[in-house]
């Protein structure tokens, strides 16, 4: 999968592409966007509220709980019935309107990078992550997000393949988003991202399909717990441990897992 996507990508891309989390190589005035952004949130009273600065025609709602969560965004693991995509969505190709008080350079930056990646660029938004909180392990359906720290510490990070990337104030990183990622705030204040989501072309869109499982399935349950000694045997002893109610809807979570390992 990872070779299949970055061959597609440096198709496209005007800088070479190594892997699914890397530095753009793009020198940008920090200070100067950073004072865009704050002005945009201290002038709107937008508090640590996620933020949009593109919405689709016919929206005007800036801090919609339901942008919080990206479109496409997929828990491969999750049993419950809860969470699996969000409530939104919208494609990113129709995120058109930018926010009233959206400055000059943070659309220069936007029409660089487009330039830069050979890829659209849709939904922007500015988005806090608070102090001792994350999201769950997902993917998304976008080829790749562009981040840029405006506001962090050295404690924040994402987590992508098994390893930690903190992500550095003024500096601009790319991340291709089909693959499993997550990102969690140990720090002692809020984190501040400006975050840029692409469309990609027919091209990408199908390979990204074909390369990428994007749905719920019990194999990606069973790579969850490979190696780690859940099995028949310890979901049972877990089962007395516990002392789940039958009728509850922890035990029917648990059920659904011992009869995906029981198979093995």
């Amino acid at each position: 999968m990872k070779e299949q996507l970055i061959k597609l990508y440096n198709q496209r891309s005007q800088y070479k592409i190594d892997d699914f989390i890397q530095q753009v190589p793009i020198e940008i005035d920090i200070d100067r966007l950073r004072k865009e952004v704050f002005s945009i949130i201290v002038n709107n009273n937008y508090g640590t509220n996620v933020v949009s600065l593109k919405l689709p025609n016919g929206e005007s709602n800036w801090v919609d709980q339901k942008e919080e969560l990206e479109t496409g965004s997929t828990f491969p693991f999750s049993l419950n019935g809860e969470g699996i995509t969000p409530e939104n969505t919208i494609p990113n190709s129709h995120y058109v309107n930018w926010h009233p008080n959206s400055g000059p350079y943070l659309k220069l930056i936007t029409s660089l990078l487009e330039e830069l990646t050979g890829l659209s660029i849709g939904r922007v938004r500015l988005a806090w992550l608070e102090a001792d909180k994350g999201y769950p392990i997902h993917t998304d359906s976008d080829p790749m997000r562009i981040h840029i720290p405006l506001f962090t510490n050295n404690l924040s990070y994402i987590l992508h393949d098994g390893q930690l990337f903190n992500f550095k104030y003024g500096n601009v990183y790319h991340l291709i988003t089909p693959s499993m990622h997550t990102a969690w705030n140990f720090g002692e204040l809020p984190r501040l991202h400006l975050i840029l989501s692409t469309t990609g072309d027919q091209e990408i869109t199908n390979t990204i399909n074909e390369v990428t499982n994007l749905t719920q399935t019990n194999n990606n349950v069973k790579s969850h717990f490979k190696d780690s000694g859940i099995d028949s045997y310890s979901i049972r002893e877990f089962i007395k441990i516990t002392k789940a109610n039958v009728k509850s809807k922890e035990f029917g979570f648990i059920k659904k897992i011992y009869d995906i390992v029981k198979g093995e």
